[in-house]
């Protein structure tokens, strides 16, 4: 103990962590004129045993103690041994954090909270015992004027936030987040006082879950003249008005039911002395989230006031996100006189409302200059994404700086010449469109970069019909590519597709032809990755003349296609060319009819010289991966081919592969880290590692695999597997001059592929 009160004057930090046994900090309580005045630190974790951080003998001497954090504590009863005590002294504390400490009833005696003129953080989550937050909070004289930011969260019984003694000292509270506080009724204890604002400087506001929690103290705390630049309210079904501060820049309103949102007067009106309501100015507002509030039925009201008609201003309105609003009919109500602008809004999600069948009117269309993303999601009933009669020849100039468009599950929505000026953007570089079944015909514009179509269902018609390139332009324009069906995708010339890197098409179910009509060299020739998926009718990918063009195609991932026969239509010509010198990840799943993936000519002369990972699964009808004609190789002659970039190679599922190439070649990966060969008992094809840890794979012979084995098992620093066999190899290897990442667990490849 000498030795403890040697250390104790000099400690200035304390670190305790999961000691289950520890009872109390300092064993011997009589031992008195112990000090700690250096403490400035001390964070208790997992001490189950813990009644107290804070003998008696010490409490006199934290004057210095800066930081206190306890987690996971679950026999906490005070933070100091004996509360009555007079004589503590915390001034210099500046953060408190307190977490799952269920049996602590309040965190701040008496006599600890007339000293913490200092705090400035407040954090207590998930202390499902706290009554208080200061001990007998009816006393008087007790100051929080430093007090910044206060976290409370999962405090079930406790009934409010402040004491009224401390309320008037808490002029620099900055951020408060109330979150599943299921018993919490009021911020301020016994809040009488209307018309007084007591938290001027707050910023941001979180109330999320808190079902006793009344307006009438929110009001009173949080008035409209305010600096709250963010406001989140979520499962708050008593919270009715909810007041809005004119400064206010994020406002987010999740779960609001009922009589809280049959329409958002209650958000965007202030009550004035006189009764009426008057329209309030946001133009500080950068942010609308609005989710599941059931009831809502126009986001921006419109009213009358002294008999000329008044908006909402939201000139600085940068995001729109509304989801889950069933009852929305419009976001903007009598959309005719309208006249409010979004000039700056740049994001607009809209997501699950089945009433909405427009979204913006005519009036707003010349204020959307700004936008960059659109996304709808999930509205049934939507038609038009402008509702416009005509579309005049100005609204083409709108949407200049679109960049992303989504538009998913939306069975009404029809092609039209309104949507199109939506998709007419010079800048759309993303375009996702998937089960829309009445859209087309639809216009992509030829800068796209990712193009993704699913789950779209139009057959091409029989008649021969002439699609313009865009609707009321010319049809001699280069500048847009017409969708028209979902059975020959790119049909029609004309266009460039030069800058399109990525093409996902999943669900199609009618898709015959991915390419068909004219193909010049240039028009997809930065095409990098291509995804496939469920496409059941497709019986090729590429032409051979469509193959020859995509110089850049760095990813291949097939999956689901049922018919599909052949990744390259069957050209012998196609076997004279360079292709997809690029590529670097081949990805082939549940493909049932296909035989083979590519020709061996493709692997020659360094095509496949970049090729990282190969993957071929449940590919039951697969013969061979790269197929040739062994009569070309003779007896004694062997072909061999270096595939020295290649990391992963899974052949799994593949019952009917007979060869991984034709009799006669020699397949050699240097760099290969991972060979998974799985429920291939058929395969010819003998794999094996040399004592530089290169992988072979050889189609020989029959008759001379039994020479092979003798020869080959006679060198004890190579593998060879038995032919047929089930393979799982990784190389454990590490280069001299870098670690080599270790490879994933089989369980976890698995996941992975099967996710897919």
């Amino acid at each position: 103990m000498v030795a403890l009160k040697n250390l104790f004057p000099n400690l200035q930090t304390l670190k305790l962590e999961r000691c289950s046994g520890l009872e109390e900090l300092i064993q011997d309580q009589r031992v008195s004129n112990i000090s700690i005045q250096c403490l400035r630190e001390i964070q208790v974790t997992c001490c189950n045993n813990l009644k107290y951080i804070f003998p008696i003998s010490v409490a006199d001497s934290l004057g210095q103690l800066h930081t206190l954090k306890i987690k996971s504590c679950s026999q906490l009863e005070d933070i100091i041994q004996d509360p009555q005590v007079s004589h503590i002294n915390l001034q210099s504390l500046r953060e408190v954090e307190v977490n799952k400490c269920n049996n602590l009833k309040y965190l701040f005696p008496q006599s600890v909270a007339k000293t913490l003129g200092q705090l400035h953080t407040l954090k207590i989550k998930s202390c499902s015992q706290v009554e208080d937050i200061i001990q007998d909070p009816q006393v008087a004289n007790i100051s929080l004027p430093s007090l910044r930011e206060v976290e409370v969260q999962k405090c079930y019984n406790l009934k409010f936030i402040f004491p009224m003694s401390v309320a008037n000292s808490l002029g620099q509270l900055q951020t408060l987040k109330i979150s599943n506080c299921s018993q919490l009724e009021k911020i301020i204890q016994g809040t009488q006082v209307s018309n007084i604002s007591l938290l001027q400087t707050l910023r941001e506001v979180w109330l999320i879950y808190l079902p006793q929690l009344k307006a009438k103290d929110v009001k009173d705390i949080m008035p409209t003249r305010s600096s709250l630049q963010k406001l989140i309210v979520s499962d708050c079904p008593q919270l009715t008005p909810v007041i809005i501060s004119d400064n206010l820049q994020e406002l987010v309103l999740w779960r609001m039911k009922k009589e809280q949102l049959n329409n958002l007067y209650i958000c965007n009106y202030e009550e004035s002395s006189h009764y009426h309501l008057q329209a309030n100015d946001f133009s500080h507002l950068a942010l609308i989230d609005i989710l599941e509030c059931e009831n809502l039925k126009f986001l921006f009201p419109f009213t009358v006031a002294h008999g000329e008609p008044k908006n909402l201003k939201a000139r600085n309105l940068q995001e729109l996100k509304i989801k889950g609003c069933f009852e929305l009919e419009e976001i903007i109500q009598y959309s005719e006189v309208s006249n409010i602008g979004f000039r700056f809004l740049r994001k607009v999600q809209v997501t699950g409302c089945n009433k909405l069948k427009y979204l913006f009117p005519m009036s707003v269309v010349n204020s959307l200059d700004q936008l960059r993303t659109l996304k709808i999601w999930n509205c049934f009933q939507l038609q038009e994404i402008i509702k416009v009669p005509e579309v005049p020849i100005s609204m083409t100039q709108d949407f200049q700086l679109l960049n992303e468009v989504e538009l998913v599950n939306l069975p009404q929505l029809e092609g039209s010449a309104t949507n199109d000026t939506v998709l007419a953007s010079p800048n759309l570089h993303k375009l996702k469109v998937m089960s829309c079944p009445r859209l087309t015909p639809f216009i992509v514009p030829t800068n796209t970069q990712v193009l993704e179509f699913s789950e779209m269902t139009k057959k091409k018609q029989r008649s021969k019909v002439m699609v313009p390139e865009m609707r009321g332009e010319a049809s001699t324009s280069m500048k847009y590519l017409t969708i028209s069906n979902f059975e020959e995708l790119f049909e029609y010339s004309g266009y460039n597709l030069s800058r399109l890197k990525i093409l996902n098409l999943s669900e199609l179910t009618e898709l015959r032809l991915i390419w068909s009509g004219p193909i010049q060299v240039e028009n997809f020739q930065n095409l990098t990755q291509l995804t496939v998926k469920d496409c059941k009718r497709l019986r090729y990918i590429f032409s051979s003349t469509m193959a020859r063009n995509l110089p850049q195609m760095s990813s291949l991932d097939i999956s689901d296609c049922e018919e599909l026969e052949q990744i390259i239509e069957n050209d012998q010509a196609s076997s004279q060319y360079h292709l997809f010198p690029n590529l670097t990840l081949i990805d082939i799943h549940r493909c049932k009819n296909l035989k083979c993936l590519f020709p061996v000519t493709l692997a020659h002369g360094g095509q496949l010289s970049k090729l990282y990972q190969l993957n071929v699964r449940r590919v039951t009808k697969l013969e061979q991966v790269f197929k040739g004609d062994e009569a070309n190789v003779s007896k004694y002659e062997e072909k061999v081919i270096h595939l020295s970039q290649l990391n992963t190679m899974m052949l799994d599922g593949i019952p009917n592969l007979v060869s991984f190439s034709p009799m006669g070649y020699h397949f050699v990966f240097q760099s290969l880290r991972l060979l998974q060969v799985g429920v291939c008992p058929n395969v010819t094809t003998r794999f094996r590692v040399d004592s530089k840890q290169s992988v072979h794979a050889k189609t020989q012979a029959s008759q001379s695999v039994n020479k092979i084995i003798v020869g080959e098992s006679a060198t004890s620093q190579e593998t060879a597997w038995p032919i047929g066999s089930n393979i799982w190899w990784q190389n454990g290897k590490e280069d001299d001059s870098e670690q080599v990442t270790a490879l994933p667990e089989l369980s976890e490849w698995e996941n992975e592929w099967s996710n897919k």
